[in-house]
């Protein structure tokens, strides 16, 4: 494997996109000449990185998703993982062993910013837990690194405005992780239904219906492992005292940490239905019900049933299960077949992707997709032509999609006690009333006794059109959503607060 990571001939323009598995290549600039340089106008940015051109990469959080990227950036050539960085040793430990036997070296740090330090980086990738995420890509543009973030973009509203202004004003080139921008197959659909062939779109629906296991509550802390950093790992959220059994990967089910299901997949889902719909603004309204069903009394605080409405120009609703079809079956819920994906709901029938049918349910055509194979190379060519604009997904979209998933959350935790006409009433989430009947069925054929554990209906926030809180619930919904960091981990341009 390392032969494959050796200088390559400067590629031509026709082959600028390949690399050895699917055709994706990172091209020097030399191919492009002077000519296309000045058409360009390629900036600072755009001059060959590093050794051989590389550019070259560090990658922080490695558990699942920063593997993963390992493994992919690795098979392009123009581009080298030069490091790695995580608070837990064992995954350090894991990568380095795994590059060793590949013949390639990378250097390991625990500390994130000590990685920073390190000049010739060029680009970071971060696929840290999501309380790491805003901080984490601050200091990474203050270090002049470009910049991928996976999903969601960060842990909370205000981080994310926060990030958006200083990526937007530091030139640097930066990607959000929905991999779905970079999938040709949606801009297809787009145009096929611009065309008319379902008529208007009358609502679209994000779905997320995944099992997951209750998270068994412990009478005593957790035993951390003998190989992790907590204080590291924990950075500006705060140092609580666990008492589930396993840090890594539930850290998404509490609110410290993680923005629950709608954070972690759906996020995924209302990003390609608002691409759908040609990108709108904020919603005007965001309201969410659900609950925490089927698990007792566990260590989990997100919503594991979750159904929110995204008012505007067309109402988008997002839907995570975590229960099965009925109490004991492996089988989860599907929709038109649909168990994660999005559905249109239109006047002359529905896309339920990635397959579209007329009203009668006859099928008129299947879009072929590949996930958005290319979505890594995308942000590198935008680093080597030096052109930020070009990315498929800038923070900006990021940020707009992962705030309805901050919305849906602070609706919930914001939740006052509703009464049964409010629940009742069609009205309380408009565009919803059959949704809303499902997903009371749902959890009946799951053994859910609602009168002992009611639906629990969000309170509904008003967004202005730049995204900011207003109404009666404004001042209190920002109140839970700007977090204080830890005095030892401070966001740029905010006082830092001591916590435990």
């Amino acid at each position: 494997m390392s032969a494959d990571l050796h200088p390559q001939p400067e590629p031509t323009p026709a082959r600028r996109a390949f690399t050895r598995r699917r055709g994706l290549q990172i091209g020097g600039l030399a191919a492009l000449g002077g000519a296309a340089a000045a058409v360009y106008k390629l900036g600072p940015w755009a001059r060959p990185l590093g050794a051989n051109a590389d550019i070259r990469l560090g990658i922080a959080g490695l558990r699942n998703k920063g593997t993963d990227h390992i493994n992919h950036f690795r098979e392009i050539h123009g581009c080298r993982v030069v490091a790695i960085c995580d608070a837990d040793s064992e995954f350090l430990d894991r990568e380095k062993a795994a590059a060793a036997e590949r013949n390639e070296t990378v250097d390991v740090y625990r500390d994130y910013r000590s990685m920073l330090d390190r000049a010739e980086i060029d680009a970071v990738v971060i696929a840290s837990p999501n309380h790491w995420h805003a901080l984490m890509g601050m200091w990474a543009l203050e270090a002049g690194k470009h910049l991928y973030v996976e999903k969601p973009l960060t842990h909370s509203l205000w981080e994310g405005r926060a990030l958006v202004e200083a990526a937007e004003a530091s030139g640097l080139v930066c990607q959000t992780g929905t991999q779905r921008r970079s999938d040709m197959a949606y801009p297809a659909a787009r145009e096929w239904l611009a065309e008319g062939h379902l008529g208007r779109v009358e609502r679209a629906r994000a779905i997320v219906y995944r099992q997951r296991k209750k998270l068994t509550k412990r009478k005593s802390p957790c035993e951390l492992p003998a190989t992790l950093d907590y204080d590291l790992w924990c950075g500006p959220a705060s140092k609580e005292t666990l008492y589930r059994s396993r840090v890594h990967y539930d850290w998404h089910w509490v609110w410290n940490t993680g923005n629950g299901e709608i954070g972690n997949n759906g996020i995924h889902f209302i990003d390609v239905a608002r691409w759908l719909l040609g990108d709108p603004p904020f919603p005007t309204q965001a309201l969410s019900v659900g609950g925490r069903f089927g698990v007792g009394d566990d260590a989990g605080e997100t919503p594991n049933t979750q159904l929110t409405l995204f008012s505007g120009d067309t109402p988008i609703i997002a839907e995570c299960r975590a229960l099965p079809s009925e109490a004991g079956s492996p089988q989860m819920d599907a929709v038109r077949g649909v168990r994660e994906g999005v559905i249109l709901d239109c006047e002359g029938g529905t896309l339920a992707w990635p397959v579209a049918y007329d009203a009668e349910g006859k099928k008129l055509k299947k879009f072929s997709s590949d996930d958005g194979f290319g979505h890594r190379v995308n942000w590198l060519r935008a680093i080597v032509d030096g052109r930020p604009r070009d990315v498929h997904a800038p923070l900006r979209n990021g940020h707009l999609s992962t705030a309805c998933c901050h919305l849906a959350n602070l609706s919930c935790r914001l939740a006052p006690p509703p009464t049964p006409a409010e629940l009742a009433s069609a009205s309380s989430m408009e565009a919803t009333g059959d949704l809303i009947e499902q997903l009371a069925a749902h959890l009946d054929r799951n053994g859910i006794d609602l009168g002992s554990t009611p639906i629990e209906l969000g309170a509904r926030l008003e967004c202005g059109s730049d995204g900011a809180l207003v109404g009666p619930l404004a001042e209190a919904a920002d109140r839970l959503d700007r977090r204080a960091f830890r005095a030892s981990y401070p966001m740029p341009g905010t006082e830092p607060v001591s916590q435990s």
